[in-house]
């Protein structure tokens, strides 16, 4: 990608310099040497500011100027990410820089936790519900069997039993 970014930068410097001497003769560095206009040797002796000024000239300059910018953020968050990513594998006790293990495969041994933890966690409620109704269903029946007897006892057990049931 940096690659062609530079071959278009270059193009684009060859396009801004040809339309900038299109009236001067070129110049020749040797007897031997022919000037061709193919040719993308740049003035290597050019200033930046110079080469973003003729950059800036041409369309293609400005698209080139912008994709170089664009690739340089991005070239810095992929680095970013990559020291994260290290940082990451230490944590859950892998080597960091020295790990031989990729990104998909640490994401998918992530996606398969997620998804385990989530069935166990469906499970662990599941049984907590079961084991709330059970218990219901036992405190309901003791109500029942409670109010069963008192209602088939004299008034002096009901008044007995009441006042267990109070303490």
């Amino acid at each position: 990608m940096e690659t062609q970014l530079e071959i278009v930068r270059k193009l684009a410097l060859h396009d801004a310099n040809s339309k900038k001497n299109i009236y001067s003769l070129p110049k020749k560095k040797g007897a031997q040497e022919d000037y061709d206009s193919d040719n993308l040797n740049i003035d290597e002796d050019m200033s930046l500011e110079e080469e973003v000024s003729l950059l800036r000239s041409t369309k293609i300059g400005m698209f080139a100027l912008g994709a170089i910018k664009k690739v340089s953020q991005l070239r810095e968050r992929v680095d970013i990410a990559k020291d994260k990513f290290a940082r990451l594998l230490e944590y859950f006790g892998e080597d960091g820089d020295n790990a031989k293990m990729d990104v998909h495969e640490l994401f998918a041994i992530i996606n398969t936790f997620c998804r385990d933890f989530e069935v166990a966690r469906e499970v662990v409620n599941k049984q907590e519900q079961a084991k709330k109704r059970a218990e219901k269903k036992e405190a309901n029946a003791a109500s029942k069997k409670l109010k069963t007897i008192e209602e088939s006892s004299p008034p002096i057990k009901k008044n007995l039993l009441k006042s267990i049931h109070l303490c």
